[in-house]
């Protein structure tokens, strides 16, 4: 069984995806990706967001023996949304659970995909992660900068002078 509209997703076939009633932060389950190679490896869900807005996506992670890579995207265990390159700092080795967090800006989009990972694109790892108790929202919305940039700068008391021309 897995959790109501969560979908699960790897790079190569050997990863496992359970839904663990052993293992929780709070209650009694979380979800848990063991990598026994390196891979990338995450549960996920769509969901609607508001346009132009602030997004944070939270929750505990708790992992078992996941290697760091040499590869450019050392990633971990982590948080992030699926399609984007924003994702939480990595969690690795073997810990308790440890609160993580990632934000994002929503653009133009009116949906995103959180994602639960193990790893990431350009940084596969190996190891056990579990994850409990994620939680998306909404911070501010975010309004467009103005696309033009004036600086205006006004002095009480001139204390300078321009040379002539002539020098």
């Amino acid at each position: 069984a897995a959790p109501l509209g969560w979908t699960t997703s790897s790079w190569q076939p050997t990863a496992e995806f359970s839904w663990s009633g052993s293992v929780a932060h709070r209650g009694r389950h979380s979800v848990r990706i063991d990598a026994p190679q390196p891979d990338d490896a995450f549960w996920s869900q769509t969901v609607p967001v508001q346009p132009h807005s602030l997004y944070r996506l939270s929750g505990w992670i708790r992992t078992a023996g996941v290697a760091h890579t040499t590869e450019p995207v050392d990633a971990g265990a982590n948080l992030s949304f699926a399609g984007t390159w924003d994702h939480s700092p990595g969690v690795f080795g073997t810990t308790r659970w440890t609160m993580a967090w990632v934000t994002v800006n929503s653009g133009d989009r009116t949906e995103l995909t959180v994602a639960a990972r193990l790893g990431y694109w350009a940084g596969t790892t190996s190891g056990t992660a579990w994850f409990d108790d994620l939680r998306l929202e909404r911070l501010l919305p975010v309004v467009p900068a103005p696309s033009w940039r004036i600086l205006g700068v006004v002095y009480r008391n001139l204390d300078f002078s321009f040379p002539a021309s002539d020098g």
